[in-house]
């Protein structure tokens, strides 16, 4: 990195404290489905790695809520954020999701390559964007070709504290 360029540390610093949040989350079905959540936030080793802690209903868990923790690590060499997000609905995939921010900060985009139930190739991608100070959108969407994605969940934040 050279002395002009702007480090990626910071860019979920907009991201930090706790959160109530609509999800939106479409089905096997097709059907779109609408639950709420709560999410903390929480900033370690100055910023280069997040904590999330997130709880909430999920549709067709009937045994409790949804858990989860996420870790976001920030790679200062590569200028990189990987991504790991674990619950107790699935089995724990410790392969990151890596990316970054666009140089003003306002689009975030991540990127994981896994394989579907027939091992067939795609990608994930995460993407957070019309971040202000109470508010940020967060979209997953998936890709067998890296060009056409289609969008299964998405999540609009509002700021608690």
């Amino acid at each position: 990195m050279t002395q002009t360029q702007k480090s990626g540390v910071h860019d979920f610093e907009f991201f930090f404290g706790t959160w109530k949040l609509i999800n939106r989350r479409r089905n096997r079905d097709g059907v779109w489905e609408e639950f709420p959540a709560d999410q903390v936030n929480e900033r370690h080793l100055d910023g280069s790695i997040l904590i999330e802690h997130y709880l909430g209903p999920f549709p067709g868990k009937e045994d409790g809520p949804l858990k989860a923790v996420a870790v976001y690590a920030f790679d200062h060499d590569a200028q990189l954020w990987k991504i790991v997000w674990l619950s107790n609905v699935e089995a724990p995939d410790f392969t990151p999701l890596v990316g970054k921010f666009n140089e003003d900060g306002t689009v975030g985009e991540f990127f994981q390559d896994l394989k579907d139930g027939e091992g067939k190739p795609f990608q994930l991608r995460f993407t957070w964007d019309n971040i202000t100070e109470d508010s940020c959108e967060w979209r997953q969407c998936l890709s067998y070709d890296g060009v056409n994605w289609d969008t299964n969940w998405t999540q609009k934040y509002t700021r608690v504290k």
